[in-house]
């Protein structure tokens, strides 16, 4: 019986050292995990400190529309192709020699409608 008894002493004072040494390793996890968050939380700064500058000096890059694309029939919302430019001759710019020079209008390809 003692022998049993001293037999388990034994085991739990293994298991004793064991579990130190596991909740020490876990100290150490620890510690490490808290100074990889700290870096980490400075490299974020940095990277954010970064990425505002190199947004405030982006060139402006240029549209994908031409001129044609950007007029919309204020009547039907059509763009780009269904949009003509015809000579407004109720606006006379001025003459070359004897002819006159008109000004522009759009006129919509699907409702009719002049702008």
């Amino acid at each position: 019986m003692n022998n049993k008894l001293g037999n388990l002493n034994t085991k739990i004072e293994e298991l004793n050292t064991a579990l130190s040494e596991k909740e020490s390793n876990l100290n150490e996890l620890k510690k490490d995990l808290e100074e990889k968050e700290k870096e980490l939380g400075e490299q974020k700064s940095k990277l954010e400190k970064i990425e505002t500058e190199l947004n405030s000096t982006k060139p402006v890059q240029p549209t994908e529309y031409t001129s044609e694309e950007r007029l919309i029939c204020p009547s039907c919302g059509s763009v780009g192709k269904d949009i003509k430019s015809e000579e407004d001759k109720s606006k006379v710019l001025g003459y070359i020699g004897h002819s006159p020079m008109y000004g522009k209008k759009n006129v919509c390809k699907k409702c009719g409608y002049s702008f």
